[in-house]
Formats: structure tokens, C-alpha cells, sequence
């Protein structure tokens, strides 16, 4: 429901240089705060809203009191708009502020136009503003946001990457950019997802396609891009789908994996070091057990090789076949553990 004006009045009548009924309807249907003045800004007219747009939520009655009086606070850049509005003057502004008797600062839009008695005079002005604090912080607000996501988008360590359904690169960091070698201008409009793909990647690619059209997201995902000198970087991807004024985009965060492979690399090749030093130890320590081993039967041999000259000297046919059956023995023997080893090294 708009407003009901409230008129000054004097003795019960208004004045008589105040057009009743076109002062009355302005007021009335106005959406925003109006009041009129005569030429010595008095408060002729106001609408309910007009305290309140000035930020004071006092209700106080105001008739007739000077706008200067109300509002002692008003800069002086607004009275000389006021001069030259009662010259004859129009003036507006899209954006103004001032400060609010609570000492907030309030901000607003205004016009302020005169008004005209029967004789053509300028008998007073009218002034229409709105407070528009609130949409000013929300703007300011949502610019921060804004700086905040552009500042995170711009300085972000991952690369991240705006494209197109059918993977033409639209917007790129500059992580995204170090990761391929491309300038903006080489990569953003110019370079589609599928010119840096290796082939061998097309069926993975394809599951991670359905994945995000099923789901709104893909990966994590695992693959290499073909940097502009040619050589393959691995990255990792992890996107979902945004709409966007109607079209479907995929934002897509890369992590240049590059740093990771060479460690896992180095973390391979020192495992592989330590495995073969713990083969190299047992392989130690079996050998000197099958040397102690061999020794033994090698030792038997060499008593019974002695014992058998001794034999053979004295004609004694006994030992002689004690010596040679001793010798066999030993020699089966280390045999025995010499096949082991073999069998061993094989597995």
C-alpha cells in the first residue's frame, strides 16, 4: 500500500502558494521519500518514508521546522544544491551518501526539481530520494566476492581451467598455463582439450566423459597432456559441470604431477637399491654357510686322501677300500649341498 502524505497546514488550511492536489498525489503514490519545501526550507509536505530514508527512526513530527534544523549535520555541497534548485535549477544524483544520525553512513539517490506557484514563481523545491544502503552493500559485497574468487582463480597453486562441452579452453590460470607452455592468448579460445591428448588416452577419456555426464563430475583422473615443446607432463584431473547463461561448461582443476613421479621414481629406485643390499647380505651370509658346509666333506676327503696313501704303501686292502668308500661319502656329500645351492639360485 503506498503512503498516506502528511500535509502542513496552517490554521487548518495550506497554503495557499502549495498546488494542494498535485503536491498531495506526488506524495502520495511516490515509491520513495519526497518532501517539499518553500523557499526558506521549511517542511511544507513529507512523505512517512522520508525520516526513516534519512536513517532516523524517530517518528518525530517536522512540519514546518527548516530542513537545516532537522538535519543540522548536512554538508554544505547540499545547500548549495538547494541554492541553485530555488534559482530554477534541476539536479540528481545516482549515488550520494550522507551521515545518518546514528552515524552510519547512508547512502542514496536523489532528484531535486522546484515547484511553482499559478505565476510561473519558484515557490519552493521538492526533493525525491530512496535510500539504497542495503543494495550498496550487497554490491559491495558481491565485488569483494568477486575479487576474492578472481584473486583465488589468478593466484591458486592448482591449475584451473573454464571450457566448453566440446573441450574448446575458454579461461585459464596461470598454474593451468606453466602446466601446458601456452600464453593466454595462445591457450583461452585458441586450444581445445583434445589437440593436447594423447590418443592412447582416448578410451579412458571416453569413461570419463560418460562419468560426467551422468554425474555432474569426473576423476580424480590420472593422464598427460602434450606441453607446446612437445614433451608429455603427467597431471591429475578432478572437474563437474556449471550452467552458465543456458550452456553447460566444466570447470577442471590440474595438478602438474610432474614432482610426484620423480619422487615415487627416486622412492622405486631406493627401494630396488635396499631389496638387492638385503640379497646381496643374505646372499653373504649363504655362502659362507655353504662354504662351512663344503668344508666339511672337503676335510673328510683330504683325512681319507692321507689314510689311502698310507693303505696303499702297506698293501693293506682294507683300508684302502675304507679310504676310497670315506672319499665317495664326502664327495657325495658336497655334491648334495652344491645341488641345493643350484636349486636355490634358480628360484
Amino acid at each position: 500500500m503506498a503512503p498516506v502524505a502528511s500535509i502542513a497546514t496552517v490554521n487548518g488550511e495550506l497554503p495557499e502558494s502549495v498546488p494542494q492536489p498535485l503536491l498531495a498525489e506526488l506524495i502520495r503514490h511516490l515509491p520513495m521519500a519526497v518532501a517539499a519545501f518553500d523557499r526558506d526550507m521549511r517542511y511544507l509536505a513529507y512523505s512517512p518514508s522520508w525520516l526513516s530514508a534519512h536513517g532516523d527512526s524517530s517518528g518525530r513530527e517536522i512540519f514546518g521546522l527548516s530542513h537545516y534544523d532537522v538535519f543540522p549535520s548536512i554538508r554544505g555541497e547540499w545547500r548549495a544544491i538547494h541554492r541553485r534548485c530555488l534559482a530554477g535549477a534541476t539536479e540528481r544524483s545516482e549515488l550520494d551518501y550522507f551521515e545518518g544520525t546514528d552515524g552510519q553512513r547512508e547512502y542514496l539517490r536523489w532528484l531535486v526539481t522546484p515547484w511553482r506557484n499559478e505565476q510561473g514563481e519558484v515557490a519552493g523545491i521538492l526533493i525525491y530520494l530512496e535510500n539504497i544502503s542495503d543494495q550498496v552493500l550487497t554490491r559491495h559485497r558481491l565485488s569483494e566476492r568477486e575479487s576474492f574468487i578472481r584473486d583465488f582463480f589468478a593466484e591458486s597453486p592448482l591449475g584451473l581451467n573454464l571450457c566448453r562441452m566440446d573441450g574448446l579452453w575458454l579461461e585459464s590460470n596461470a598454474a593451468f598455463l606453466r602446466i601446458i607452455g601456452y600464453s593466454p592468448e595462445e591457450a583461452d579460445g585458441g586450444l581445445t582439450y583434445w589437440q593436447l591428448t594423447p590418443r592412447k588416452y582416448d578410451a579412458a577419456e571416453a569413461v570419463q566423459l560418460d562419468h560426467l555426464r551422468t554425474t555432474g563430475r569426473y576423476g580424480p583422473y590420472e593422464k598427460e597432456f602434450i606441453r607446446k615443446d612437445g614433451t608429455l607432463v603427467p597431471v591429475r584431473l578432478n572437474g563437474f559441470l556449471i550452467e552458465r547463461e543456458g550452456e553447460t561448461f566444466i570447470w577442471s582443476l590440474i595438478e602438474d604431477m610432474t614432482e610426484q613421479r620423480a619422487l615415487e621414481q627416486g622412492l622405486d629406485e631406493e627401494r630396488l637399491k635396499a631389496i638387492q643390499s638385503s640379497k646381496l647380505a643374505t646372499l653373504g651370509e649363504m655362502a659362507a654357510g655353504f662354504a662351512h658346509e663344503i668344508n666339511n666333506p672337503l676335510g673328510v676327503i683330504d683325512l681319507y686322501a692321507h689314510s689311502l696313501r698310507e693303505a696303499i704303501d702297506g698293501a693293506d686292502q682294507a683300508h684302502i677300500d675304507e679310504a676310497i668308500g670315506g672319499i665317495r661319502a664326502a664327495a657325495a656329500r658336497a655334491a648334495h649341498i652344491v645341488r641345493g645351492l643350484g636349486r636355490f639360485s634358480r628360484q
